[in-house]
């Protein structure tokens, strides 16, 4: 097996980075992520100019192609005059860093050394906030206004965190070997990770682990092979899953959230997430220009009454970037999804198979999470979906047939 290349150390510093500092807009260790970032990107062009050859495969192409999209639809927007907002350079750096990552990781070595590296990311993130979270467990009566959001800055950010780090780690239980000593220690990110999500008090946190778990019965599954006896066992194993997780969600201090939202009781965060989404659709339908190319690259917040953005990926982009804008961003997801359904149906064998079928939990649990929130910029998920591309894109060369 070949060793890790500079680039995995390279992209799993990143990747450990964003989370432990990239969310204190006023910290001075912002420049650690943003260093990294221009390391890999460095890497990125330093492969590219000794190989002569551009690996990006085409879904990050079209991710590519929102960017210089958003771009364009800034400057001819209403807020042209402001310049360079801030917003259009984070995803600008974004884009530029995902590309980066589907340039650098081809292998599984790489891939798995940077998810390796960014699985224990979460163990600093655990003790920059290890204070709030105590306070949390020792407070009597902890209202909506106290949920866990720490130095990532946003509840709901703490929570997709969480889950993520429970994913990477769970894949690289599934491509470690059954005695190895890793397989313990990824034990304790995943224990940090759900005390994040139980405290985080996230709607989408919560039912993103149901959906997570349900998954991970049906990996169980794959991963064992049949044989009636071990038929037995994971239908055991699965049901014990099954209700630990239910019984985890319910005794969350803010399960009364879930409550709300299967009793149908609007709150006024659902409310004004209603709004909102009515708002986008309007904003978006107000003429033949918005229809195509939107009112501008981050200007939806401009024309809502709540004065924030759309807490939806394909709203947000579809006010901000018209049509056009939304299409590349789903374009590139859908292309994404298919390589990854299509290398899992093509995989020749079961820990293959389960590996694919891992990642397409991620792709699946993104895809839900982004309905719901404003996805497409996200400092650590955009690079990790462009890892997840460039490795794809390597499969499926090994294969020797395309992946339609």
């Amino acid at each position: 097996m070949a060793k890790p290349s500079l680039g995995g150390y390279l992209v799993g510093a990143y990747l450990f980075s964003v989370p432990a500092f990239g969310y204190g807009d006023a910290s001075a260790l912002l420049i650690i992520p943003q260093i990294t970032g221009a390391l890999i990107v460095g890497y990125a062009l330093y492969d590219l100019l000794g190989s002569f050859r551009i690996k990006i495969p085409a879904e990050i192409g079209l991710y590519a192609l929102l960017g210089l999209w958003s771009a364009f639809s800034h400057y001819t927007g209403p807020r042209a005059w402001e310049g360079m907002v801030p917003s259009l350079a984070t995803l600008l750096k974004i884009v530029v860093t995902t590309m980066a990552c589907a340039q650098i990781i081809r292998t599984e070595d790489d891939l798995f050394l940077a998810l390796k590296i960014f699985v224990f990311s979460v163990l600093l993130v655990y003790a920059q906030n290890i204070g709030d979270i105590q306070y949390l467990r020792m407070a009597g009566q902890i209202t909506e206004d106290e949920r866990f959001a720490g130095t990532l800055s946003n509840a709901n950010t703490a929570a997709i965190f969480a889950l993520t780090v429970i994913w990477a780690a769970i894949l690289l239980w599934v491509r470690t070997p059954k005695a190895a000593l890793w397989n313990y220690l990824y034990l304790a990110p995943i224990g940090v990770s759900l005390i994040m999500i139980y405290y985080s008090g996230s709607k989408k946190g919560l039912l993103g682990l149901a959906l997570f778990v349900l998954f991970v019965v049906r990996l169980i599954y794959i991963r064992e092979g049949a044989g009636r006896t071990r038929k037995g066992l994971i239908i055991v194993m699965g049901a014990a899953l099954i209700v630990g997780a239910a019984y985890f969600i319910y005794t969350s201090p803010f399960f009364f959230r879930m409550e709300q939202l299967f009793a149908g009781i609007s709150t006024t965060s659902d409310s004004n997430r209603l709004m909102l989404a009515q708002e986008a659709v309007q904003v978006w339908l107000m003429n033949l220009r918005t229809l195509f190319i939107g009112v501008g690259f981050d200007n939806f917040w401009t024309y809502s009454a709540l004065g924030v953005y759309a807490h939806s990926t394909p709203l947000e982009l579809l006010a901000s970037t018209g049509l056009i804008g939304c299409s590349l961003f789903l374009g590139f997801l859908g292309l994404l999804v298919r390589k990854f359904i299509w290398l899992f149906r093509a995989a020749p064998d079961p820990v293959s198979k389960s590996l694919f079928f891992v990642i397409d939990i991620f792709l699946f649990i993104y895809t839900f999470f982004m309905l719901f929130a404003v996805m497409h910029d996200s400092k650590e998920l955009m690079p990790i979906l462009g890892c997840l591309a460039g490795y794809g894109q390597y499969q499926v060369s090994r294969l020797g047939r395309p992946a339609g």
